[in-house]
């Protein structure tokens, strides 16, 4: 038995244990850190691929204004004084939002001038 474990490799190379054990380190060290930046590649590539930012589109489909509330601005325009009215007008809707994460809006505030003067003041 104490023969044997003197014995060479066939191929006729001498293979030192501490040499072996060092080099297993090494490609095991390697396989670790070859296995970590392709895992952080293809998280990096997934994470920019799918949560890209997408706008979001959005179209009305009807504006529900009732007849009071029509007669009500149409008074406003013809009256010379400049008083403001309060117009009550519902919209339908149709709003797509691609993103993954998505998002809450509070109310919108919105001003319609014409060569500098206010013609509407919205709140939606």
């Amino acid at each position: 038995d104490a023969d044997e474990s003197n014995e060479k490799p066939e191929d006729g190379s001498v293979s030192d244990p501490k040499t072996v054990t060092k080099r297993s380190w090494r490609n095991r060290r390697n396989m670790c850190r070859l296995s970590c930046c392709s895992f952080a590649f293809i998280l990096s590539t997934l994470l920019v691929v799918f949560l890209r930012p997408h706008e979001p589109q959005w179209e009305v489909q009807k504006l529900i204004i009732p007849p009071a509330a029509l007669n009500n601005c149409i008074q406003a325009i013809m009256n010379p004084s400049g008083e403001s009215i309060k117009v009550d007008i519902d919209a339908l809707v149709d709003f797509s939002n691609p993103n993954y994460v998505g998002a809450e809006a509070d109310a919108g505030h919105l001003v319609v001038t014409w060569e500098g003067y206010e013609l509407a003041s919205v709140t939606t």
